[in-house]
């Protein structure tokens, strides 16, 4: 297998819950699989969206000790997998960070597989709760900053949202997804916890971050997407060599040979990364097309 092809992925394991925090990481449990026969076996599916509820990541890990499978009781204990390729280690990105929902094993032949199920920003938004009054007029970007500082253990990322209060204001209280829901639905962005990182944008933006995908070098398929009694295409849905930065609200640009009228800018919407360290890795992304003026 060629050296760029090579995989590696890092799963730290606590020490504390996701909500609390990173703690010492110095603490958590390493896992380390590179696809040699003497490392461990990691592998997850990353489901990723711009909705405001928990990024699910199904991830198995094959020979934990026992000791290590015993601790493993949810609690929404910290769990962060990072990933990316052998042959340039310092591009490896966060996949996914945030509180173990669940765990148990199971015996496939002679291997045993811990299964588990991570929740990005799961702790943060079951926890978070939020009470404040604002008057009219303040900045939307404002609430929102405020709001996400009250998701316990995750950090505060890009906010781009338009508008300002009305001349009445608004009371919040109650729990923070719910009232960042309902401030978003009112005002047309959208939030989410992607990698223990909160981000707010926009409904007629993307995020400055780009992505690119051709198909001399990381694009495997690239499909439409079609909508309307017109079927008019109003984006694209693309498979690609695994992407691990890559994250709903980036910029996807598009270069294709066999299909070049798909060709362009995009708003990635959701995000699928497969990976195995011992086996194939994927990023398969369904994206918008780009608003006008980005």
């Amino acid at each position: 297998m060629a050296e760029q092809f090579l995989r590696f992925a890092e799963v730290l394991l606590g020490p504390l819950a996701d909500w609390q925090g990173p703690g010492n990481r110095g603490d958590a449990v390493r896992v380390i699989a590179d696809g040699s026969n003497e490392r461990l076996r990691v592998q997850f599916n990353a489901q990723k969206s711009l909705t405001g509820s928990p990024n699910k990541t199904d991830l198995l890990i094959t020979g934990l000790a026992r000791d290590t499978q015993n601790a493993l009781r949810g609690g929404y204990t910290s769990v962060q997998v990072v990933a990316g390729y052998s042959s340039d280690p310092s591009n490896a990105q966060v996949v996914a960070a945030g509180g173990l929902l669940g765990a148990f094993t199971s015996r496939q032949g002679a291997d045993v597989v811990t299964h588990c199920t991570v929740l990005d920003g799961g702790g943060a938004m079951a926890r978070g709760a939020y009470s404040r009054a604002f008057s009219g007029g303040t900045p939307v970007a404002q609430i929102v900053r405020d709001l996400a500082g009250a998701l316990p253990g995750v950090t505060v990322g890009e906010i781009d949202v338009d508008g300002r209060l009305n001349a009445k204001g608004m009371q919040f209280a109650g729990a923070t997804a719910g009232q960042l829901n309902k401030l978003a639905d009112h005002f047309g962005f959208s939030w989410s916890v992607q990698g223990g990182r909160f981000q707010a944008l926009s409904d007629t933006r993307a995020l400055r971050t780009v992505y690119s995908f051709a198909s001399e070098s990381n694009l495997l398929s690239l499909t439409p997407i079609l909508a309307g009694p017109l079927q008019a295409q109003t984006g694209v849905e693309l498979l690609a060599l695994f992407t691990p930065g890559v994250k709903p609200g980036d910029t996807v640009r598009v270069a294709s040979a066999l299909s070049p009228r798909l060709n362009g800018n995009y708003k990635a919407t959701s995000v699928v990364q497969s990976f195995d360290s011992h086996g194939p890795a994927t990023s398969k992304i369904s994206c918008l097309k780009t608003p006008a003026g980005v």
